[in-house]
């Protein structure tokens, strides 16, 4: 592009330029649009063509209109107390950043929710005890405590350049809370995709999506309501942000805790870091719900209406009533063994520990036929004894273990283990149950003392009886010479007997063994 450069000061002809062609738009360019450098460039290329008017490369435009250092809305950079370039960072930079920069780590966060999901490590820690809120407020401190970095270097990268009137504890707690925002966000994502490539391709999209309703709310016209509904959205409530305080810091008074309430366009910085806050409480609180009742993949589901039962805030109590259980055991001493069936010796009748009645997995096949995996499947299981399932490839076992183990969900039927219901109270079941599935679920980071604390703590062991429970543990399966040695180095037998050891510590009272 040829022709003199054009000062800061004859932004005033294009601003004249503009009025005199009526545009409707009150910027010259989208404020923090993604399409900026191509709008600029072809508003240089008309201008230029038509010797309109001469104007610069669109990075030396500014890209919203700003306040002058008396709080009147300005067209006129020139009048504001920051330079063209500051500007451009401010109203564009902060544009792609809140687009781009944050996709990365976004996906990063929904591949690794997922990748656990897949691999059913989340299902095996359940089912070792480790209450799933534990599993997703561990993931939210890690990631929470990992963008305290991120946040405090744009802080800081921002600190010289940019925002040189604002509080840099309060733009940091901005960056921080969106950063907060994301997790969640991933979190509930996460939720309705069992694969994790999937996952993060589709929650790439989300976000991208997720920003459009800020088009909508860019005009000053636009209501305080109206901003806040559309401040759930996360890259909203960034964009709104970033723009108040690239207009605070034009007025030459910057973000800080007396402007928080200073009321610009109909959004004010206190409400922005307020809609953060709750839209981080807000996918916090849908994700842990449909968790629950949605279940991809693995996992049982709870009724729709579990948070109103009393049975999940306080499980000491069974759902099941006294006579529910005398009936479904009634049912069991009816029926009339086969006489292929070996007789269940007296002494043994009241120490039944597992009661299975009915029950039955049916899965939908490619062409949506029903196939059923295993239906009407009848036993009792007895305590301190060893019961054994027997059948060919195909037959059923590893599903009725995983229905057992609460794996996967019952698709009608029950089965009662020590008075608890695994349709209905599975987290209470989870408590007394060990489970070596027939992958190995290990880290290879830790060693094979540090699984077996891990899960033995999880399991309620105190911390007194911790190490000689492990010691035991460790001797049983014959894993002396491997104490400290990380699991990724054990050989494939080695890591089974680990896997046997996981599932027999912290007092299970039914172990499964697949």
């Amino acid at each position: 592009m040829s022709g003199p450069s054009t000062s800061i000061a004859d932004i005033k002809g294009v601003n004249k330029l503009q009025r005199g062609l009526s545009w409707t738009s009150s910027r010259v360019l989208w404020s923090g649009g993604g399409l900026v450098d191509l709008q600029g460039l072809v508003y240089a290329w008309v201008f230029n063509s038509t010797g309109a008017y001469r104007l610069p490369p669109p990075e030396e435009l500014p890209s919203c209109r700003c306040l002058d250092p008396h709080g009147e809305a300005t067209d006129d950079i020139a009048s504001c107390g920051i330079a063209l370039s500051d500007a451009a960072v401010v109203y564009r930079g902060l544009g792609r950043v809140r687009r781009l920069v944050f996709i990365w780590p976004l996906t990063r966060i929904i591949k690794s929710l997922v990748e656990d999901k897949e691999a059913r490590i989340n299902e095996v820690m359940k089912m070792m005890g480790m209450p799933a809120e534990a599993i997703t407020f561990g993931w939210y401190l890690t990631y929470g405590i990992l963008w305290l970095i991120p946040a405090a270097l744009m802080t800081i990268i921002c600190w010289g350049s940019v925002f040189q009137h604002s509080n840099k504890f309060v733009v940091f707690l901005f960056f921080w809370l969106f950063g907060m925002c994301v997790i969640t966000l991933c979190s509930f994502i996460s939720v309705f995709f069992a694969t994790a490539k999937m996952a993060s391709v589709v929650g790439a999209l989300i976000f991208f999506l997720l920003y459009f309703p800020y088009m909508f709310v860019t005009d000053s016209g636009a209501s305080v309501n109206t901003k806040v509904f559309a401040s759930l959205s996360p890259p909203v409530a960034l964009s709104i942000g970033a723009g108040l305080i690239a207009q605070l810091e034009s007025a030459g008074e910057g973000v800080r805790f007396s402007t928080l309430n200073e009321m610009i366009d109909n959004s004010s910085m206190a409400q922005v870091l307020a809609m953060l806050l709750v839209d981080t409480l807000l996918y916090a609180a849908l994700a842990w719900y449909l968790d629950k009742v949605l279940v991809v993949g693995f996992g049982t589901r709870e009724r729709w209406f579990f948070p109103c039962t009393r049975q999940y805030w306080r499980p000491q109590t069974s759902v099941m009533s006294e006579s529910e259980l005398q009936d479904l055991e009634q049912g069991f001493d009816d029926a009339e063994p086969p006489s292929r069936h070996e007789a269940v010796p007296a002494s043994m009748s009241d120490q039944r520990s597992i009661l299975v009645r009915n029950l039955c997995k049916d899965f939908k096949a490619a062409d949506g036929k029903t196939i059923h995996a295993v239906r009407d499947v009848n036993m009792n299981l007895y305590s301190g004894q060893i019961f054994c399932l027997l059948g060919h490839n195909g037959a059923g076992k590893t599903t009725t273990i995983n229905m057992l183990s609460g794996m996967l969900p019952v698709s009608s039927g029950d089965a009662i283990v020590y008075g608890k219901s695994v349709q209905r109270e599975m987290h209470q079941i989870r408590q007394i149950l060990g489970v070596c599935p027939q992958h190995d679920v290990i880290w290879s980071e830790l060693t094979v003392r540090e699984h077996l604390e891990f899960f033995s703590k999880a399991k309620g062991v105190s911390p007194e009886r911790l190490q000689s429970e492990v010691d035991e543990l460790i001797r049983d399966v014959n894993l002396e010479e491997k104490e400290f040695a990380l699991a990724g180095t054990l050989s494939g037998g080695q890591k089974r007997r680990l896997s046997a050891a996981v599932a027999l510590g912290g007092g299970s009272k039914v172990v499964f063994l697949d």
